[in-house]
Protein backbone atom coordinates (compact mmCIF):
# COMPACT_ATOMS: atom_id res chain seq x y z
CA UNK A 1 0.00 0.00 0.00
CA UNK A 2 1.09 3.50 -0.71
CA UNK A 3 1.75 5.94 2.11
CA UNK A 4 1.18 8.97 -0.12
CA UNK A 5 -0.94 11.74 1.37
CA UNK A 6 -3.80 12.80 -0.86
CA UNK A 7 -4.80 16.45 -0.58
CA UNK A 8 -8.31 17.45 -1.54
CA UNK A 9 -9.07 21.18 -1.62
CA UNK A 10 -12.80 20.55 -1.28
CA UNK A 11 -12.59 18.42 1.87
CA UNK A 12 -13.37 21.38 4.13
CA UNK A 13 -16.81 22.43 2.97
CA UNK A 14 -18.46 22.06 6.36
CA UNK A 15 -18.82 25.85 6.57
CA UNK A 16 -21.01 25.89 3.45
CA UNK A 17 -24.70 25.83 4.24
CA UNK A 18 -26.57 23.00 2.54
CA UNK A 19 -28.69 24.31 -0.31
CA UNK A 20 -32.31 23.64 0.55
CA UNK A 21 -34.13 25.92 -1.88
CA UNK A 22 -34.84 28.61 0.72
CA UNK A 23 -31.27 29.79 1.35
CA UNK A 24 -29.92 30.31 -2.17
CA UNK A 25 -28.53 33.80 -1.48
CA UNK A 26 -26.49 32.68 1.54
CA UNK A 27 -25.31 29.49 -0.23
CA UNK A 28 -24.30 31.40 -3.36
CA UNK A 29 -22.27 33.92 -1.35
CA UNK A 30 -20.41 31.21 0.58
CA UNK A 31 -19.82 29.13 -2.56
CA UNK A 32 -18.42 32.12 -4.48
CA UNK A 33 -16.07 32.91 -1.59
CA UNK A 34 -14.81 29.33 -1.51
CA UNK A 35 -14.22 29.30 -5.28
CA UNK A 36 -12.35 32.62 -5.04
CA UNK A 37 -10.10 31.27 -2.28
CA UNK A 38 -9.28 28.26 -4.45
CA UNK A 39 -8.49 30.49 -7.44
CA UNK A 40 -11.45 29.13 -9.41
CA UNK A 41 -13.78 32.15 -9.43
CA UNK A 42 -13.22 32.67 -13.17
CA UNK A 43 -15.14 29.43 -13.75
CA UNK A 44 -18.27 31.07 -12.34
CA UNK A 45 -18.18 34.21 -14.47
CA UNK A 46 -19.35 34.52 -18.06
CA UNK A 47 -16.85 35.98 -20.53
CA UNK A 48 -17.34 39.49 -21.99
CA UNK A 49 -20.47 39.42 -24.13
CA UNK A 50 -22.30 37.20 -21.68
CA UNK A 51 -22.27 33.99 -23.74
CA UNK A 52 -20.75 30.92 -22.15
CA UNK A 53 -20.32 27.79 -24.25
CA UNK A 54 -20.32 24.87 -21.84
CA UNK A 55 -19.64 22.31 -24.56
CA UNK A 56 -16.91 23.05 -27.11
CA UNK A 57 -18.04 23.08 -30.69
CA UNK A 58 -16.77 20.25 -32.84
CA UNK A 59 -14.69 21.40 -35.78
CA UNK A 60 -14.95 19.27 -38.92
CA UNK A 61 -11.98 19.41 -41.25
Amino acid sequence: MSNAIVTNSFKDVSHLPKLNGLNFTEWKYEFQNMMEQLGLKALLEAPPGGVLDAIPLEVNS
